[in-house]
């Protein structure tokens, strides 16, 4: 017999359902801290998708929602020769400015998609500086071309380039948001297992 083996043997009975008892305990505790660290993280995700990750997602949908409207009011204004047809324009530009603004606060700090968020702003601005700047001023002194250049192959070229980079920025916020909410799930069925495992033990 081993040394270990003897020294159990020589246990009372009070002994050893005290040791089991302790360890019962002991193993109790560890799994209610595996719970708790589960529900923390179960919440931390869920407040990160709800506060942070839906919100960029949402924004960078409307963002490119503001610049079509904006392309149609240039395009209302080339046509019309009426400045209450720009108003589109001037309206959703200040509403993509605020926009830019809430979702450059969000992306922070993930730098793939700060990347494809400066790549979806340089484009807007290129559309912005090439065609609809340009454009406003011709018709602002009586350029009657300028409907025929809005439409033209080069103006949608350079618009379908913001439609690809806003593309390319929401799925990959989106696959960001799906990830947390991935991992919300997987914190959700270890608080079953373990709860289950402990419910086990006690009962």
């Amino acid at each position: 017999m081993t040394r270990v083996g003897a020294w159990y043997r020589g246990w009372t009975l009070r002994q050893r359902l005290a040791r089991a008892s302790t360890a019962m305990l002991v193993l109790l505790g560890i799994l209610f801290g595996l719970v708790v660290l589960a529900l923390i993280q179960f919440k931390d995700k869920g407040d990160e998708v709800i506060n942070r990750w839906q919100p960029a997602y949402t924004d960078s949908q409307e963002l490119l929602a503001d610049l079509v409207n904006q392309e149609t009011g240039l395009r209302g204004y080339a046509l019309g020769l009426d400045r209450q047809f720009l108003q589109p324009y001037t309206q959703y530009l200040s509403i993509e400015r605020t926009q830019e603004a809430n979702l450059t606060a969000l992306l922070s700090g993930h730098s793939t998609l700060e990347r494809d968020f400066a790549v979806f702003k340089t484009a807007a601005e290129t559309w912005r500086t090439t065609f609809a700047h340009p454009f406003i001023v011709r018709v602002l002194h009586g350029d009657t071309s300028v409907a025929e250049e809005a439409a033209s192959t080069s103006a949608k070229l350079a618009f379908d380039t913001i439609r690809s980079t806003s593309a390319t920025l929401t799925a990959d916020i989106g696959r960001m948001r799906d990830s947390l909410k991935a991992q919300r799930l997987t914190a959700v069925h270890e608080v079953w297992v373990l709860t289950a495992v402990s419910g086990s033990l006690i009962l």
